[in-house]
């Protein structure tokens, strides 16, 4: 049985997501100018030792496995290759903090990005303001516990900020200081290492950053892979938050952040449900992802935003006998139509789009992950 879709919102508009590719064209081009790229059959062979697939077609987690001793051309392969496209996964939770905490109202931005890496949720958080017209100050604090990249995260820095339309000014430092911020990131802390893949270990970090080092008005944005532990792990930790009376603002779309409402693929073993985004592609970043057999045309990932001031999403109306929900999967393409997999935070739900929604606008087969969408309860075969 599923039920049909009668209406979506669309995570990204059409105009925003082409002020996003001008303004990542804008930033890769800095970037080549900052970093020397590799060629393609050398950047792709870098990405298999990154990525630990080997020439034998041996394919481990993505991402996950690293050569004992990151080169410089290592370092150039990551950016160019992995933070060039894992921008993406920045712009719909963005989107979504930008909303929480209205921050293209403000003259200047502060953020902390925590295990900052090379530093892509702050790239990622940057193109994402430029493209939706912020034009103020963002001041930027990148932490770093391994200084072997620091030199990198610096050159892509110095890259994001001659592309910018606005003012941004980044320190490194070592520790994340006492003070206060408008955002707090942190991208890839479990994939890396950093957090365990535990969901009361993920809760109790994310309220204390919650708690001491976001301002009133600010988010929390954890951003990570979509591997089964990762996705498992995030996904429980919300309604942990929640019985701590902190609530998530998403992406579970728990009726009121309830803490009674747990992850409806918690009790599954083996079920997850994860994002995606499409990538914006150069042609280095196509020929290399076809010799090394690791396709970037899309990124998933996994998420979670709060907000200090414990804000809940607002879900689309409904009225008798409808039910809000997020699609969690990609379309699948039946007889007349499409069908997701929808999220309502207290079940998972097939529904059905035609290819034409009732608005006569919105293409049911073009719905991405992350959209909010109204389902009736008259059920189609």
């Amino acid at each position: 049985m599923r039920l049909p879709i009668q209406s979506a919102s669309l995570p990204l508009s059409g105009e925003l997501k082409e002020a996003l590719r001008k303004v990542h064209a804008a930033f890769l081009e800095a970037l080549a100018v900052a970093v020397r790229a590799p060629a393609p059959e050398k950047l792709a062979r870098l990405v298999r030792e990154l990525t630990g697939k080997g020439d034998a077609g041996d394919d481990p987690d993505p991402e996950r496995a690293a050569p004992p001793r990151l080169t410089r051309e290592h370092l150039s392969a990551r950016a160019h290759f992995f933070l060039a496209t894992d921008v993406a996964k920045l712009w719909l939770p963005g989107t979504e903090a930008l909303a929480v905490c209205d921050l293209l109202s403000r003259k200047e931005i502060s953020i902390l990005d925590l295990h900052a890496g090379l530093g892509t949720a702050t790239a990622g958080i940057a193109l994402l303001l430029a493209a939706s017209g912020f034009r103020g100050r963002m001041n930027a604090t990148l932490v770093h516990e391994d200084d072997s990249l620091t030199a990198m995260s610096r050159s892509v820095a110095d890259a994001l900020t001659r592309s910018l339309p606005f003012r941004l000014e980044v320190d490194f430092e070592r520790g994340p200081g006492q003070d206060r911020h408008d955002l707090v990131m942190l991208f890839d802390p479990i994939a890396q290492g950093y957090v365990p893949s535990d969901s009361p270990e993920i809760a109790r970090l994310a309220r204390t950053l919650v708690a001491k080092r976001l301002k009133k008005t600010g988010a929390l944005l954890v951003v990570d892979q979509a591997a089964r532990a990762v996705a498992r792990a995030m996904a429980g930790a919300p309604s942990l938050m929640a019985s701590a009376g902190h609530p998530v603002y998403s992406p579970c779309p728990c009726p009121g952040g309830d803490a009674s409402c747990p992850c409806p693929y918690a009790a599954r073993p083996g079920r997850f449900c994860f994002h995606s985004h499409q990538a914006f592609l150069t042609p280095l970043i196509q020929s290399a992802a076809a010799r090394s057999g690791f396709d970037r045309t899309e990124v998933n990932y996994t998420y979670l935003l709060a907000a200090a001031s414990g804000v809940r999403q607002s879900l689309p109306p409904t009225s008798e006998g409808q039910v809000a929900g997020r699609i969690i999967s990609y379309p699948n393409r039946v007889k007349k139509g499409f069908t997701y997999f929808v999220c309502t935070g207290r079940e998972v739900v097939q529904g059905f789009a035609s290819r034409l929604l009732p608005d006569g606008v919105t293409r049911g087969g073009r719905l991405p992950h992350g959209t909010l969408v109204v389902l009736s309860e008259g059920r189609t075969e």
